[in-house]
């Protein structure tokens, strides 16, 4: 393939992976937005997933339909040829990509640009909002296990509601795995519901890398404010291991540059890469301290 003009290119881990796409992606891309001219176009990975879906096209055209104007998709092995121009290839130096500070001050700005204030909005599905619980059962993206085990997340969900109870939170509790009748839910369908959404719980996996659409517009007002994230991760007791560096790796350190509570639980002893459970006193109190407040 032959263009001319400026052009960047960038790549990364698993760019047909939902999660992997946003996480290790989108932040990188809303940075190089931040910093070349708005005449400079971008040389993208595009390949279907394995329902067939052009998710990369779905993802950017769901944060802002314009960009998708300067973007020229390649698929593996494709060789293109800028003339009479620049090209300019950012390698990421480690996968998955630690995005920390640097580059989430860019998506947080081109994401609060491109969408309104979603849970002020009178609109919206709820009117008080919503609390997800992300369940890996029959998920869109449960391929790499981390399935909690079916009889223990109905007690989990229990507990999830009598805590709710307890803190008096008005919010409807929606179970989310990435399917609505047999079907996958859409990218923007995905936004639009955690876009409305006060916290996500459940173990880690790229049905909560939907954290992404938390509406941060009013995280500012307090930290009370901010939108809560409790995920299940591994720690030392289970035989659960992250693929790149080991135990208690969660979505705190690949977003921390979000304004996010972040609360975590580790998987229990009897947890394996297939089938997890936690303890359910532990989540009882991480709910405590979420919705509670710390005591000093």
């Amino acid at each position: 393939t032959e263009v001319e003009g400026n052009f960047v290119g960038f790549s990364s881990s698993f760019p047909i992976n939902y999660g992997h796409l946003i996480h290790d992606h989108l932040p990188v891309v809303a940075w190089l937005i931040s910093i070349v001219p708005p005449t400079t176009r971008f040389i993208l990975h595009y390949d279907p997933d394995e329902f067939g879906n052009a998710v990369a096209q779905q993802v950017y055209g769901a944060v802002d339909p314009s960009f998708l104007n300067r973007v020229l998709w390649v698929k593996y092995n494709e060789v293109v040829h800028v003339k009479n121009g620049e090209l300019t290839v950012i390698i990421p130096d480690k996968v998955p990509t630690y995005m920390g500070t640097s580059f989430m001050k860019p998506l947080r700005k081109w994401l609060t640009t491109n969408h309104p204030d979603y849970v002020n909005n009178p609109n919206r599905d709820h009117s008080n909002g919503i609390i997800i619980y992300y369940t890996r059962a029959n998920a869109a993206n449960g391929l790499h296990g981390r399935v909690v085990e079916e009889n223990h997340e109905r007690q989990i969900i229990n507990h999830i509601r009598l805590a709710m109870a307890r803190h008096g939170r008005k919010e409807h509790l929606h179970i989310f795995n990435g399917y609505h009748n047999g079907k996958p839910v859409s990218i923007d369908e995905q936004l639009h519901l955690f876009r409305s959404a006060t916290a996500a719980i459940g173990p880690h996996g790229s049905g909560l890398a939907n954290m992404i659409w938390f509406d941060f517009k009013r995280a500012g007002s307090s930290c009370d404010e901010r939108p809560k994230l409790l995920e299940f991760v591994a720690g030392l007791d289970s035989q659960i291991q992250h693929p790149v560096d080991g135990q208690y790796l969660g979505y705190n350190f690949l977003f921390r540059g979000l304004p996010i509570d972040y609360h975590n639980i580790l998987y229990a002893s009897q947890s394996t890469p297939t089938t997890t459970y936690i303890h359910l006193e532990a989540l009882d109190l991480a709910l405590d301290d979420m919705w509670g407040g710390r005591s000093e």
